[in-house]
């Protein structure tokens, strides 16, 4: 088995007989070196590329878990939009009536009101008295209803 000898030891090692050999040899290896140093430029190069590849692959990565959060969150947000317009709708008798006793919003129509809008009390059985309960509503005149909303919170 040879030895290893590197391209200048090979280089020397090799017997010239003359001066054109000489030339050809002494021109070879310096376009040998020329390349050489253009290779090690280049492989330079394409480790600095693959370190900005993934630095931007890095980025790719960061910038898709960050849209995917402000999908969830926007979609979090409709959802919640959804559910609120749902809450504060203004709900036919016909469709159903409150499930619990309460204070309510009421649609109305009487012979001299249509779409009239006040405070009423459900008591169940399909009765609605008067804000002030002293009054039975009669139950062909309320249309619509909707829960109260929610109070403000703090000194007004």
């Amino acid at each position: 088995m040879s030895e290893y000898k590197s391209y200048g030891e090979w280089c020397d090692a090799v017997p010239v007989e003359n001066e054109i050999a000489t030339g050809i040899l002494l021109s070879w290896r310096g376009e040998v070196g020329k390349l050489l140093m253009e290779n090690n430029k280049l492989e330079a190069r394409i480790a600095e590329l693959e370190a900005e590849l993934k630095e931007l692959q890095d980025d790719f990565v960061s910038s898709q878990n960050m849209l995917g959060g402000a999908v969830l969150e926007i979609e979090r947000r409709a959802n919640n939009v959804h559910e609120l317009e749902a809450a504060q709708r203004w709900i036919p008798v016909g469709e159903r009536l409150p499930e619990k006793e309460d204070g309510y919003l009421t649609a109305y129509r009487t012979k001299d009101a249509i779409g009239a809008v006040t405070l009423r009390v459900y008591v169940g059985g399909g009765r609605w008295f008067d804000g002030n309960i002293d009054y039975e509503v009669s139950p062909q005149n309320v249309t619509h209803w909707m829960p109260l909303p929610v109070p403000p919170e703090g000194d007004a």
